[in-house]
């Protein structure tokens, strides 16, 4: 029976030392701080994951944008926003920039050139242009 006592207190003391020499490797920082360094951690980790949902998110509004902003200027043309789509990228204009306000001026002239057309349609596609981020954005949401 004192043979297992005195193995016990070997045990007990072979753990405070390990406990000691853990408690010496940390520098003098307290549990609360190993903790919240942990927690501070998984934080980052799911704030990592929540910027790329976000970021996924955003990838699919501005897709659903795209391909409405493509399938209303088709119907200005009455045709199928599939070949609207390929005539696009045939002319070099990302369907993208049909969203950008700065771009508006220059797809108008390159399709009003294509299409061949007169003053008064290359004035109602600017509009139509004009007005695709708007709408598209209220459709899309």
């Amino acid at each position: 029976m004192k043979n297992y006592i005195n193995i016990l207190s070997l045990n007990n003391e072979v753990n405070r030392n390990r406990v000691s020499n853990a408690v010496s490797k940390s520098n003098g920082e307290s549990f609360a701080n190993i903790f919240n360094r942990a927690i501070k951690c998984n934080t980052c980790s799911s704030n990592i994951c929540s910027v790329e949902e976000l970021n996924e998110s955003l990838k699919e509004d501005l897709d659903k944008r795209v391909d409405v902003a493509v399938e209303r200027l088709a119907g200005f043309f009455g045709i199928g926003k599939h070949l609207m789509a390929a005539i696009l990228k045939y002319l070099h204009i990302d369907p993208k920039d049909l969203l950008d306000p700065a771009r508006k001026q220059d797809i108008v002239d390159t399709l009003s050139k294509q299409f061949g057309l007169n003053k008064h349609k290359s004035d109602a596609l600017y509009n139509l242009i004009s007005d695709l981020g708007i709408s598209a954005c209220r459709q899309a949401g």
